[in-house]
């Protein structure tokens, strides 16, 4: 299986490859009053109003300190849903058998929107589960999730004038 691994906060995510649609800049936002937290609004990519969600924020991480023209939105989609999660870095393609892949049954009965945890070349990831990160509904019922990634997810804060390793 293909997964592009980023860095959301100082947590190591995989998005699997077949929910990716490109990877853009963060672009002008249309903002919605009263949305939640991690809705940081509304964008227009190819013609459509695509919402970006702030994925520290819905994964209860802390959240950039400021957005830039340099700050990564990964367009991704799952069956009928598309967003735009806005992430600190993107690492890039990693590969991953599917028996690699280590399945908590944690994850499924606190609604969190995770598949599994995996090994990458940069430590160990959380692959996400883009049709429950990409859920508006559950988003606006729930805006941050109760849950605390373990340290063996977490990376160390990126050094000045490099990323993280």
């Amino acid at each position: 299986m293909r997964w592009l691994a980023v860095r959301v906060g100082d947590v190591r995510c995989c998005i699997e490859i077949d929910a990716l649609e490109q990877v853009v800049s963060l672009m002008a936002l249309t903002t919605l009053p009263g949305g939640p937290p991690c809705l940081k609004g509304f964008f227009d990519y190819h013609g459509s109003n695509v919402a970006a969600i702030d994925l520290a924020e819905r994964l209860k991480l802390p959240p950039q300190a400021h957005y830039s023209l340099d700050t990564c939105v990964v367009i991704a989609h799952s069956e009928h849903r598309r967003g735009g999660l806005i992430v600190d870095e993107v690492y890039g393609l990693i590969d991953c058998p599917a028996h690699d892949l280590a399945h908590h049954d944690d994850f499924a009965a606190r609604r969190l929107p995770f598949k599994a945890t995996m090994p990458t070349r940069f430590g160990m990831a959380l692959c996400l589960d883009t049709y429950a990160v990409l859920d508006v509904a559950d988003v606006l019922e729930r805006p941050q999730l109760d849950y605390t990634p373990p340290d063996s997810l977490r990376v160390d804060p990126p050094t000045a004038g490099g990323g993280a390793a």
